[in-house]
């Protein structure tokens, strides 16, 4: 313990006295001690807010760029459904829509692939003019029709032909009794999804009103009659 004189009677006293004891001079100022108190609540506060910064740093920049990452992993992994969900669950302020969009064709590319036509050109569409999307869409919708007739082909009779391009579809009857050609021309009119109209059509259909034709989405459909040849159709994918 030290020694120090009194500021007003000038007598010594403890440097740890509040108060001297000679003339009661208050030798510390009276909200010294609040001061004190003070200082671990200041030092609490901040260390609580430091603590609230980096949990809201973490939820709203590491975490989302964690699944960012991730997302991009399993698109590289051609897991391409899983990351199109995570991508989904990120919030606006991250710049994912690019891969997003990369994840989308690279997906409709791969079920090109595998002829899955319909939900490859869905695909295409959402990658939203990534690369050659836009172009490709044509490309895979005609594809599809050319399939589509191939299908056909193998499900009729002789007499049902397809082109070199397969690109068209022919059925040549051999009379107006071939009723084998008929049934061919029913699945014609059925899987490319002409409406029955087109049927009762044909039926109705003479040598004299020449070649008669209708069109859908994808195919236009043309056919004639004669008494000796029986009916003739033929269907191409239209231009695309």
């Amino acid at each position: 313990m030290a020694l120090i004189n009194c500021p007003e009677c000038g007598k010594e006293l403890s440097d740890k006295a509040e108060t001297c004891i000679h003339c009661g001079y208050r030798l510390i100022p009276a909200n010294h001690k609040e001061r004190k108190k003070k200082k671990p609540l200041v030092v609490l506060t901040l260390l609580l807010l430091i603590v609230a910064l980096a949990g809201a740093t973490t939820y709203f920049f590491f975490i989302p760029l964690i699944k960012y990452n991730k997302a991009i992993n399993l698109s590289n992994n051609d897991n391409f459904d899983a990351a199109i969900s995570l991508f989904g669950e990120l919030p606006s302020y991250i710049n994912y829509e690019e891969k997003l969009r990369e994840t989308y064709y690279k997906k409709g590319v791969s079920l090109y692939s595998k002829n899955a036509y319909v939900p490859a050109i869905e695909c295409l569409e959402l990658a939203d003019g990534y690369s050659d999307s836009v172009s490709m869409i044509p490309r895979v919708r005609r594809d599809m029709y050319k399939y589509n007739l191939s299908v056909i082909k193998n499900r009729c009779g002789s007499t049902t032909y397809i082109s070199s391009d397969g690109l068209s579809l022919g059925v040549d009857s051999i009379d107006q009794y071939d009723f084998r050609s008929y049934e061919d021309i029913c699945t014609i009119v059925k899987y490319l999804d002409f409406p029955d109209s087109v049927l009762d059509e044909m039926l109705r259909t003479s040598a004299l009103m020449g070649v008669q034709s209708e069109t859908n989405d994808g195919y236009e459909i043309s056919w004639s009659y004669h008494p000796d040849n029986g009916l003739d159709v033929v269907v191409k994918v239209k231009n695309y």
